[in-house]
C-alpha cells in the first residue's frame, strides 16, 4: 500500500483502524497520543509484567509478586 496515494478520508480511516485494532491487541490502553501506552506496552512485555488497569494512576505495571512499576515518560 503507498500511503502517498491515499486521500485525507482514506488516511484518517487507516489512522482510525490502526489504533482500534492496537486497543484491541492490548497494546493501546487510552484515547490519549498513543506514544505512551505503546511505551508502557513494550516496557511491560520486555519485562514480563501485567500492564495495570487504566485507574491505576500512581503505576503502570505489576510483577508477579506484586511490585508495582511506574513508566518514566519525557514530556
Amino acid at each position: 500500500m503507498d500511503i502517498k496515494k491515499l486521500s485525507l478520508h482514506d488516511l484518517l480511516t487507516l489512522h482510525t483502524d490502526a489504533i482500534t485494532e492496537l486497543r484491541h491487541r492490548g497494546v493501546l490502553r487510552t484515547k490519549n497520543n498513543p506514544t505512551g501506552d505503546y511505551a508502557e506496552w513494550l516496557v511491560s512485555k520486555a519485562l514480563g509484567l501485567t500492564l495495570a488497569s487504566n485507574s491505576s494512576a500512581d503505576y503502570d505495571a505489576v510483577s508477579e509478586s506484586g511490585k508495582k512499576y511506574k513508566s518514566k515518560r519525557a514530556e
